[in-house]
């Protein structure tokens, strides 16, 4: 069955997150091939992306998630994608049914389609090593910053901060020599739009507390690399939120591509920014990329994203099994009602069977003792 944004035509479940982001891009891992297990996905309608840009892209995310070092000479990943069908295995668990196609080149400028897709090595067999992650996925920078997650190890210079700087650092202060200089270099003109007859603001384009969301990362550096001003910019006060709930980046190696991963209240925004971006400041519209690719991708796998934890599918297929339950409720025309269905009706068919072929084995039996006793 192939994808589609309506979740319902999919032949599986989809965790909340991923549905509200109306994926039509489904990426299955294959680490425990014949299982499989959601791990990530786009809106390809609102991002289209060509196959080299997605591996690049997956390669930026899988770096962040997976803890490898953006230093390292391997940051690519050696996979690929091929078209898939899946079928239900159990209640929120599916395995590979069959490919449907061959291996998407790395290096293809060719635009992905929506559809269901397996990770696979470049010769086309199952790729068995990690990739993304089913329920780790980046928290917006605006939220991370909002709850000053406790969980949070701030670490500088391989110190821990005491309570207080702590409390100072989540407040992520933008010196006001910072802004003065950003407001002498830009001219109140806004870096996504080029516009300088609205209102801006002056602000971290990757906030040094960011960092620290990543905990699993080495990114957590010295608050110092990012308190410098090749990561302050000037931005359209309509256009702030959105960066840092990260619906917006830019992709600095893709000609400064602007990519919008949701709506934004701004009909002025353009595909590419109207400036070239200086080689200091470009890393940190990576690192904001990176991040943003890290908040939206990973994930989507419904069981492992606890959406479900409250179901009990051994009381739903016991409802089914004692003959009590009426199949025109609403409950089980919802999609994990019909997987239910489909999961008991499947259970039903092969106790069948089996009682089957022990009838057959025990006419066989009785035939070769009768067969013995008239010899």
């Amino acid at each position: 069955m192939s994808a589609a944004s309506n979740s319902s035509s999919l032949p599986f479940l989809l965790s909340r997150r991923a549905e509200a982001q109306r994926r039509n891009l489904h990426v299955f891992s294959l680490g425990q091939f014949p299982s499989t297990i959601l791990v990530g996905g786009f809106d390809l309608k609102r991002v289209p992306l060509a196959a080299n840009t997605f591996y690049r892209w997956l390669d930026l995310c899988d770096a962040l998630i997976n803890n490898r070092s953006d230093d390292s000479p391997n940051l690519a990943l050696d996979v690929v994608l091929r078209r898939i069908q899946v079928t239900i295995i159990d209640v929120l668990a599916y395995g590979i049914q069959s490919v449907e196609g061959p291996p998407i080149p790395r290096e293809s400028l060719a635009l992905l389609e929506p559809g269901i897709y397996g990770i696979f090595n470049p010769d086309g067999t199952p790729y068995e090593g990690n990739v993304s992650n089913e329920h780790r996925y980046a928290y917006p920078i605006r939220d991370f910053l909002a709850k000053q997650l406790p969980d949070v190890v701030v670490q500088v210079c391989s110190e821990l901060l005491d309570a207080s700087t702590q409390l100072r650092s989540i407040e992520d202060h933008l010196p006001s020599d910072l802004i003065q200089q950003a407001k002498t270099r830009d001219q109140g003109r806004c870096v996504l739009t080029g516009r300088n007859d609205v209102a801006t603001e002056v602000v971290w384009l990757f906030p040094p507390v960011a960092s620290q969301n990543l905990r699993w990362c080495d990114r957590i550096r010295p608050f110092e690399e990012y308190r410098v001003l090749e990561n302050v910019i000037t931005l359209s006060s309509t256009l702030v939120d959105a960066l840092r709930r990260n619906v917006v980046a830019v992709d600095v190696d893709d000609n400064n591509r602007i990519v919008s991963f949701e709506d934004i209240d701004h009909p002025q925004v353009p595909s590419h920014l109207p400036a070239s971006v200086p080689a200091p400041t470009a890393r940190f519209w990576r690192w904001h990329l990176q991040y943003t690719l890290a908040v939206f991708f990973p994930a989507g796998d419904a069981i492992s994203s606890g959406d479900y934890s409250s179901y009990n599918a051994d009381a739903w297929i016991d409802e089914l099994d004692s003959g009590e339950a009426d199949i025109m409720a609403p409950k089980w025309q919802t999609q994990y009602g019909q997987e239910v269905l489909e999961v008991f009706m499947r259970q039903s068919i092969w106790i069948k069977e089996q009682e089957s072929r022990r009838r057959g084995f025990g006419d066989a039996s009785e035939l070769c003792e009768d067969l013995a006793e008239a010899a």
